[in-house]
C-alpha cells in the first residue's frame, strides 16, 4: 500500500481534495492497484517554514511541491518510475503548476518494517 506524503506552499485558491483525489487515481492506475490501496495525503506549510535555497517560499510567489512515495520494497524501477510520473501529473493538472514546480521522492519500505490492519508487512 502506497503512501503518497505531499507538502508545499498552496494559495487558497488550489482545491486539495482534488489533487489528492487525481493522485490516489494515478498513482493506483499506475501500479494496476485499487485505488483504496492508495493513500495521499497534504500539508500546507506556512510562511517562514518552506525554504528554497535562501529565499523563504511563501503562496504568493509561486506555489512550489515536494512529495514523498513510500510503499513496501518489491516494485521494479519501471513502476517507481511510472508513479512518480502519476504523481506528478496529478500535482500538476490539479495546481496549475509546472513540472518543475514539483519534486519527488521514492522510498522502499523493507519487509518487515511497516505494521497494518494488525500485522507486519
Amino acid at each position: 500500500m502506497p503512501t503518497i506524503r505531499v507538502q508545499g506552499c498552496f494559495n487558497s485558491e488550489i482545491k486539495v481534495e482534488n489533487i489528492l483525489n487525481k493522485i490516489t487515481s494515478y498513482a493506483s492506475e499506475a501500479l494496476a492497484i485499487p485505488a483504496d490501496y492508495c493513500w495521499a495525503l497534504f500539508e500546507n506549510q506556512p510562511h517562514g517554514t518552506f525554504v528554497e535555497g535562501n529565499r523563504i517560499v511563501s503562496p504568493a510567489q509561486g506555489n512550489v511541491i515536494i512529495a514523498s512515495v513510500a510503499a513496501l520494497e518489491g516494485r521494479t524501477m519501471q513502476q517507481k518510475s511510472a508513479v512518480m510520473n502519476a504523481v506528478s501529473r496529478a500535482i500538476v493538472e490539479g495546481a496549475g503548476l509546472s513540472a518543475s514546480q514539483v519534486f519527488i521522492e521514492y522510498r522502499d519500505i523493507p519487509k518487515g518494517q511497516a505494521f497494518s490492519a494488525g500485522e507486519t508487512l
